[in-house]
């Protein structure tokens, strides 16, 4: 949780944890109010958001493909392996988005 609290917000941090099949201590899911009080407990500082935006361009899922020659389809299987693999390895998560 260390480790995804510096770049995500404590629901998004819920989901991971649900997804990879944790419960709480009390046999629960997780939820954003669960993290929050994880995190205060264990002295864990929350995800703050960038103050400027990221440089470069935002692209959409088929902008993004188009611009790399492949299907868009090949693209969010490349994506969601990515997102499958980072989220079973407790490795950062990045946020896929069509």
């Amino acid at each position: 949780m260390r480790r995804l609290a510096v770049h995500h917000p404590d629901a998004v941090i819920a989901g991971v944890l649900n997804g990879q099949g944790r419960k709480t201590a009390r046999s629960e899911n997780f939820t954003a109010v669960r993290v929050a009080s994880l995190r205060k407990n264990w002295k864990i500082p929350c995800y703050e958001a960038p103050t400027t935006p990221p440089d470069g361009e935002l692209l959409t899922l088929q902008g993004a493909a188009d611009q790399l020659g492949v299907a868009a389809s090949t693209l969010l299987r490349l994506a969601l392996t990515a997102w499958k693999e980072a989220s079973n390895s407790g490795r950062v998560i990045l946020p896929v988005r069509e």
